[in-house]
């Protein structure tokens, strides 16, 4: 860990990813989340793939920041374009597409909130569902999941799949975004978008 901090501190991209598994694993340091993402963040503006599959990997678990399968996409998606041989990345692409799929089809599609108990003003609603992300159940230790095999495994043992919820960025001046469960919202039909419209 001790080359891996004075790469790091000469802002070497491979240093600063080193050092983020370390911080993750707890290896010559304690275990810190947040350093780990924020080495990482680091590293993967200086457009390195091995940086940008493993933040994936924190943004898809909620490791030192908020889970997200839009960022999650993103950044797979963003580490082939640079390495398109990158066979984790992709292997990793296709079953976050294929988890998108099943648990949450509408993620990215002009959608309207319906049957909301709380919050019944944003009924009727339109807007675009942006993100989609699981509560996490936090494990005793964290292990990095070299092995593409293994991650649905790691996935199913660390979310709570009743807990899913879309982010939805309404319409409108200010473009709020709300948390909603998958069965208060529904694909808009071109009638819904006309009568928003007025």
């Amino acid at each position: 860990a001790e080359w891996f901090a004075k790469a790091e501190a000469l802002n070497f991209h491979q240093g600063q990813y080193a050092m983020a598994r370390c911080f993750l694993k707890g290896q010559g340091r304690q275990v810190d989340e947040a350093r780990a993402v924020e080495l990482l963040k680091l590293s993967v503006a200086q457009r390195y793939p091995p940086a940008m599959v493993l933040l994936s990997d924190c943004s898809l678990k909620g490791l030192g920041m908020p889970p997200s399968y839009a960022e999650t996409r993103r950044l797979l998606m963003q580490a082939l374009r640079i390495n398109g041989t990158d066979k984790r990345a992709e292997h990793q692409l296709r079953m976050l597409n294929a988890d998108i799929e099943k648990a949450c089809p509408l993620l990215g599609q002009r959608v309207i909130l319906r049957g909301l108990t709380k919050g019944e003003s944003f009924n009727g609603l339109g807007g675009t569902a942006a993100d989609f992300a699981y509560a996490v159940r936090r494990p005793r230790s964290y292990r990095i999941v070299d092995d593409p095999a293994d991650i649905s495994q790691c996935m199913a043992r660390i979310f709570d799949t009743r807990s899913g919820r879309y982010k939805v960025r309404l319409d409108g001046p200010g473009r709020r975004a709300v948390a909603v469960k998958p069965e208060n919202i529904q694909v808009e039909s071109p009638g819904d978008a006309r009568r928003a419209r007025k």
